[in-house]
């Protein structure tokens, strides 16, 4: 699958491709699994590595080795870390473990009860949270441990969670006062319910679609037909359906449907939130806002959808499969607080000037802005797995910051022509996909869309994942 690794003799670091990180653990002496996502950010060093071969053939490439030195810096920021104090042989983690009471590995109880042990060496406890499926139990602020005496640096509890059919990666962690995390250790338990006990699981489909605003000159064609579309392909028996079209996509209308979620799913259930709209990039605060029926496309954050909000929306609900769905222009979002000016400013040098394939493609996009070239913020993203999913949701964006997400045709590479679709590129490649194949996992869906947009484009628009979850995938319909 050209997957590789490259890994530094009698040293921790290595520099590998994006999805080869996905693929290794860490297993300590006493046989416990650390999984990736967390020594992934120390130890994915492609700068060292780089830098180290250089100085074995006499030279590395410096203009390189910067911007690799660059990107990993911006992960870090990126990811919330602090690489001196990640770094600091001073530095104290906390630690957390635990402990079954009276359970099994296989078992037919849907609750499985525990003992949770947390201490800290140096620094008070801050937050405690458990995951299931990667999916936080108590959303991505965790619990406070007000409970505990306070500045204490550890303490002793019982929880329990409810169990998912099928095997369950269940982990815990807390947070000290200085934001470090504990090392999440995975247990796995295998739940079975009794023939007598039938787990249902409903599917809730909410599609979000605008073709029409209050700004006649930003009217699309096929973002309605989308949602109606994904809302039959992704229809069932089990199935509830919610959609906003045109007039109804309000900012408030939206909100709404965090209580929905949280009062109306269940641990068992699947939530598929899919939008189709414009997307733009706010100059104000940089942030992505997808576009409402009556949103001012010169101030996107008076009116629009701010991509944070829908994160939001998503995190702290029963529902631990979750997958949003971004058919919009920039949808891949681009660097916010510590973005240089230049790499997002209007200057000549910053663009990318439509080339032949874009011109003979000439479908409209979702955005009023510009193809820029792939910043370092993009470089970044394209190098390394994100890490960070707060919410456990899986996000999958029809296009890279910057980049334009294509309606109304797709290149057809068996025939070398132009095909006349009534879609967006990234949802009609979906719809085809699970069309063609129903049984479709959720990592399936997210490679054939990637490759399909891509293919489609004439690499002109690069689907890519905002936030994934590594080991919990599950069947789309």
């Amino acid at each position: 699958d050209n997957n590789w690794l490259v890994k530094l003799p009698n040293s921790p670091y290595y520099m590998c491709s994006k999805d080869a990180s996905k693929m290794l653990h860490y297993v300590t002496p006493s046989n416990e699994i650390v999984g990736f996502e967390q020594l992934d950010p120390i130890y994915n060093r492609p700068d060292i590595v780089m830098d180290s071969i250089g100085q074995y053939f006499g030279g590395a490439d410096q203009d390189e080795l910067a911007l690799y030195r660059t990107i990993f810096e911006k992960r870090m920021n990126f990811l919330g870390l602090d690489s001196a104090k990640i770094y600091s042989s001073d530095v104290s983690f906390p630690k957390c473990d635990l402990k079954p009471t009276n359970e099994d590995y296989n078992t037919t109880n849907g609750i499985y009860h525990f003992e949770v042990s947390a201490s800290d060496q140096r620094n008070a406890l801050k937050s405690y949270n458990v995951y299931v499926n990667e999916v936080p139990v108590y959303g991505a602020k965790g619990l406070s441990l007000r409970k505990l005496k306070e500045g204490a640096k550890s303490g002793i509890w019982k929880d329990s969670v409810g169990l998912n059919e099928g095997r369950n990666k269940i982990q815990v962690s807390v947070m000290n006062a200085m934001g470090l995390e504990s090392f999440k250790y995975s247990t796995y338990v295998n739940y079975t319910p009794p023939s007598s006990q039938e787990v249902v699981s409903t599917t809730h489909f909410i599609g979000i679609g605008v073709n029409k605003f209050e700004d006649s000159t930003k009217t699309l064609k096929y973002c309605v037909g989308d949602i109606q579309d994904l809302a039959q392909t992704f229809g069932g028996v089990n199935t509830k359906t919610k959609l906003f079209t045109n007039e109804t996509v309000t900012r408030e209308n939206i909100a709404q449907l965090k209580t929905y979620l949280r009062d109306s799913t269940t641990i068992h259930d699947k939530v598929i939130l899919s939008i189709s709209t414009h997307g733009e990039i706010s100059k104000k605060d940089r942030e992505l806002y997808l576009a409402t029926h009556d949103m001012n496309f010169d101030n996107p954050a008076s009116r629009g959808i701010k991509y944070a909000d829908l994160e939001a929306m998503l995190d702290g609900i029963p529902a631990r499969k979750k997958l949003l769905l971004l058919d919009a222009c920039n949808s891949g979002g681009i660097e916010q607080k510590d973005v240089e000016m230049d790499e997002i400013d209007d200057s000549e040098e910053e663009m990318l000037a439509l080339n032949e394939n874009q011109i003979l493609y000439g479908a409209e996009g979702r955005s009023g802005n510009e193809v820029r070239q792939e910043s370092k913020y993009q470089k970044m993203l394209n190098t390394f797995v994100n890490t960070q999913n707060n919410t456990g949701t899986t996000i999958l964006a029809a296009a890279q910051g910057g980049q334009k997400a294509w309606e109304g045709k797709i290149y057809d590479k068996a025939t070398n022509e132009e095909q006349r679709i009534e879609n967006g590129m990234f949802t009609y490649v979906i719809k085809k996909a699970l069309n063609q194949n129903p049984e479709m996992t959720l990592q399936e869906l997210i490679e054939e869309t990637v490759k399909g947009v891509a293919r489609g484009s004439k690499n002109t628009q690069n689907p890519m994942v905002r936030c994934e979850t590594m080991e919990n995938d599950w069947k789309i319909k």
